[in-house]
């Protein structure tokens, strides 16, 4: 690859940003791990640095153009800066590297397809080294091998396949919405606690009002401040049930789907391994389609989801599930809110690799609302993740159709 890709590190000497020089506004955008977290740039949580630091820095700045590309830690995560950003000055962090295609050579699109393949992520797969602090080293990097067609088949081969990628980046679009609209609805009614007034029964409200604070709804003195005097505040362990169903053989394992929180949707588990006898030394745990999967390492990176089907994962990821079924939209909303993120980080024990134990998570306060109101809010918010849920399937048929067609349209086995 690096006969078609220069590979730029960043500047890791005296001048690299110390955590108080940071920013929340600024002239330069100094990219974290958040920031490129799958396929794209998510700038959820931007911090920065100033035009003098910027200035002070000799590597690592970013062109339109360039792809950067997570080289430790959660290894092998991508995104392309392009014209639509809305930065002009990026910076990438010492765990990124930049690439940035020769495009004499090599098309942009077709790259872009490249980095997104199974074939790349099997070469990360076969070359990352460090299991407590997986890395990438460039001088490994620039051994990637890529098949490179002339550039005119390079983009013809991107303008076959690109179409695909953009729907997949739609949907994934769709489903940020979607969680955004459900957490929105979250903080309505069990923070704001402006939820419809028909759900409580009670003569004393304003029933021409919108919502229960809004109505009159009395409100009552608790550690989490106030809250509606039906609710109460618990702890997170009382509605949730950590499912630990063991694979215990390879025959049990092999035919199973795999998941690792790392990179989703990846095709392999790190380090599994079988005794002698076939029985597994790895401990690995089933999970069930629409369980909540919840990353314990690192929590930080926010590495939450809805199972989208039948598989298994490893033991550092918690596999959990409501105790009733109807706090399921519930409890989704609150695991994938900042306050539980921040919540497990606070909690996490590890210098390098911080770690919430399960104990410690299900100690976390919360609102414990009516039941009624509950139920309500599944009915409500439960088919936004469904949808949610039936994109990730769309988006895994897509990605499928994508790998298989791009090495035949590499190779010359498919013309166009």
């Amino acid at each position: 690859m690096r006969e078609v890709v220069e590979i730029i590190d960043g500047d890791r000497g005296v001048n690299y940003p110390k955590n108080n020089e940071f920013l929340s506004g600024g002239d330069c955008v100094f990219l974290n791990a958040k920031n490129v977290s799958g396929t794209n740039f998510d700038f959820t949580d931007v911090q920065f640095i100033t035009k003098d630091k910027d200035q002070l820095m000799r590597s690592g700045k970013m062109k339109r153009g360039d792809f950067v590309l997570t080289t430790r830690g959660t290894v092998g995560n991508i995104a392309y800066y392009g014209d639509d950003m809305s930065y002009d000055n990026v910076r990438i962090n010492s765990g990124m590297v930049i690439l940035r295609p020769q495009k004499d050579v090599i098309n942009e699109k077709f790259f872009h397809l490249f980095l997104i393949s199974q074939n790349f992520r099997n070469q990360i797969e076969a070359i990352k080294s460090g299991s407590a602090q997986p890395q990438l080293p460039i001088r490994d990097l620039k051994l990637f091998e890529i098949n490179l067609p002339s550039i005119d088949r390079q983009k013809n081969i991107a303008q076959t396949l690109f179409p695909i990628n953009d729907k997949i980046e739609l949907n994934n679009k769709i489903s940020k919405n979607l969680e955004a609209m459900a957490q929105a609805i979250f903080k309505e009614w069990f923070i704001e606690f402006n939820f419809p007034v028909e759900l409580v029964k009670s003569e004393k409200l304003k029933v021409k009002s919108k919502g229960y604070k809004d109505a009159g709804g009395k409100m009552v003195d608790s550690e989490l401040g106030k809250i509606p005097e039906e609710w109460r505040v618990g702890k997170l362990g009382e509605i949730v049930n950590l499912i630990r169903e063991r694979v215990r053989n390879y025959k049990e394992w092999q035919n199973e789907k795999l998941l690792d929180l790392g990179r989703f949707p990846t095709k392999s588990l790190a380090m599994v391994s079988f005794g002698k006898g076939g029985e597994m030394t790895t401990s690995v745990f089933r999970f069930r389609k629409f369980d909540i999967l919840f990353g314990a390492i690192r929590p930080y990176f926010h590495k939450v989801l809805i199972a989208p089907f039948n598989g298994v994962t490893n033991s550092s990821v918690f596999v959990i599930h409501p105790k009733q079924d109807i706090f399921w939209s519930f409890l989704v909303t609150i695991l994938f809110s900042e306050r539980t993120i921040s919540y497990a980080t606070q909690c996490s024990s590890g210098t390098k690799m911080p770690v919430v134990k399960w104990e410690d998570l299900c100690d976390m306060p919360i609102i414990i609302p009516d039941i009624a109101i509950v139920k309500s809010f599944d009915n409500k918010v439960g088919s936004f993740y469904k949808k949610i849920i039936k994109l990730v399937e769309e988006n895994q048929t897509l990605s499928s159709l994508r790998d298989l067609l791009l090495p035949k349209l590499m190779s010359g086995e498919i013309r166009i």
